[in-house]
């Protein structure tokens, strides 16, 4: 016996037994083939790796519009959005005036792009991470090409965290030049909004014939695991403030640990007067908005072992 199943105009199906033999028995029959739709996913929240208290001041009716916007859909999500926007803006799949407000002015600064739409419209500062403020000659060479197509509107900023911001950036390219920047060992996601900020150091490190500690290699390893090797650590990308750190190689704390923004972690590296591991003092700075008189030593200590 065969069964043939075909379709008719209607989108039904119309089954056929048949008995190749002489005398065949034909049976009809009709079925509704339903199209097959993927369930409707929800944008992941912000809230996921807050504290139960975080949470509920980020959701309280009285939160400001940035609080609102994390809590609805968290930035982490354009790490693979602004690669797809980026993509459809320029095969002309999509346009500008399509695209969420909120992702445009919020939502980016996951990623490191901030837009000024009454001053640089369709345009972006794109921030990026340089732990200790290091770059090398190719990664300078990257940045400026990056920049250069742009012409008067395109330029570069050195910022007062060593660090460099990209100007006149569109969205339309942003997704080839993450993609270099991760190539070049360098990435603009979690460089804005609540996460932790470049990672900065003395700026002779490696070079300072009294330091204790060449702390660059802690700098670098900080930064892979803190911003996922370049792709984003959703765990730290939404924080309930900004967070700064900086590590000191040596007692004349150069880079000035004690002098920094909101809770600022400064490790001031200590040669302790037993063998050579170099122990760290850790200081806790906080408040923002306010000038920092002083820090308050931590009772936490890190040792560390010199390779």
């Amino acid at each position: 016996m065969q069964i043939n199943l075909q379709l008719n105009s209607s989108g039904r199906g119309i089954a056929a037994c048949q008995r190749p033999q002489r005398g065949c028995v034909k049976v009809m029959a009709t079925a509704t083939l339903e199209p097959v739709t993927a369930p409707a996913t929800k944008p992941a929240s912000g809230l996921k790796h807050l504290s139960p208290e975080a949470q509920a001041r980020a959701s309280e009716k009285g939160a400001n519009k940035f609080e609102k916007a994390k809590v609805q859909k968290c930035g982490s999500t354009m790490w693979t959005e602004v690669p797809e926007l980026a993509k459809l803006l320029r095969e002309g799949n999509t346009k500008w005036e399509d695209l969420s407000l909120d992702d445009v002015d919020i939502r980016m600064k996951f990623a490191g792009m901030f837009h000024r739409g009454k001053r640089t419209p369709k345009r972006f500062m794109m921030r990026l991470k340089l732990p200790n403020g290091e770059v090398t000659s190719e990664q300078f060479r990257y940045a400026a090409s990056c920049i250069k197509p742009y012409g008067a509107d395109g330029c570069a900023d050195i910022t007062t965290r060593a660090n460099l911001q990209l100007r006149g950036v569109k969205l339309e390219d942003a997704d080839r030049i993450i993609e270099g920047l991760i190539a070049h060992n360098m990435t603009s996601f979690q460089s804005g909004m609540d996460s932790v900020r470049n990672l900065t150091g003395s700026p002779i490190a490696g070079l300072d014939p009294h330091e204790l500690y060449d702390t660059r290699p802690i700098l670098y390893e900080m930064n892979n695991v803190l911003f996922g090797n370049g792709r984003g650590n959703e765990e730290f990308a939404n924080l309930p403030r900004k967070l700064n750190i900086c590590i000191s190689p040596t007692r004349d704390d150069f880079p000035h640990t004690q002098v920094s923004s909101m809770q600022h972690l400064g490790l001031d590296a200590v040669r302790y007067a037993l063998q050579d591991p170099a122990l760290m003092h850790v200081y806790a700075i906080y408040l923002e908005t306010e000038p920092v008189q002083h820090s308050l030593p931590c009772t936490m200590l890190v040792l560390v072992t010199p390779r």
